[in-house]
């Protein structure tokens, strides 16, 4: 199930954005990086409840929270069309979908409320993300070179949008 988070979701958020981060090797923040705690993640979700232009949706399957998404714009008028995407999902739920379904969820609220352009970055060895934004009509537009530095690497990262 897809859906916008709701505040008492925000122990559940914090649980899964720190595992998803701890696993995974291409994500902006590296384990152990970004360390919330409950309360600083329930005013984070509050915060974004009340502006117009940002929303969270979750993933859920059998009360658990899987994956999230983040849709975030500007407060700057000549851009108020166009929203920033990032996500994760729990790796156990790779190939259920729910990556899918969280951009299904995103681009109809962007179809409904006038977005016209969102963007994200995502690293260039992440293979399995890059198809699916692709799939979701996600184009890459330029390279970020040496954007990223993991494990003494340093890693490139593509701009990708899609243009509604």
């Amino acid at each position: 199930m897809i859906r916008e988070i709701v505040e008492k979701d925000y122990r559940q958020l914090n649980y899964l954005t720190q595992t998803i981060e701890r696993k995974s090797e291409y994500m902006l923040f590296g384990p152990n990086e970004r360390v919330l705690t409950d309360q600083e993640q329930w005013e984070i979700i509050k915060t974004i409840k009340k502006q117009n232009n940002a929303k969270i949706f979750v993933s859920e399957m059998d009360g658990k929270l899987t994956g999230w998404l983040l849709l975030r714009g500007d407060n700057i008028m000549r851009r108020a069309h166009v929203r920033y995407l990032a996500m994760g999902v729990l790796r156990e739920y790779y190939g259920k979908k729910q990556g899918q379904q969280l951009f299904e969820k995103a681009i109809d609220f962007c179809q409904q409320n006038k977005v016209l352009r969102v963007e994200l970055v995502v690293d260039v060895r992440n293979v399995r993300a890059i198809g699916l934004y692709k799939k979701m009509g996600f184009e890459i537009e330029g390279t970020f070179k040496k954007a990223k530095l993991i494990d003494d690497v340093l890693v490139d990262e593509y701009s990708m949008s899609r243009i509604f």
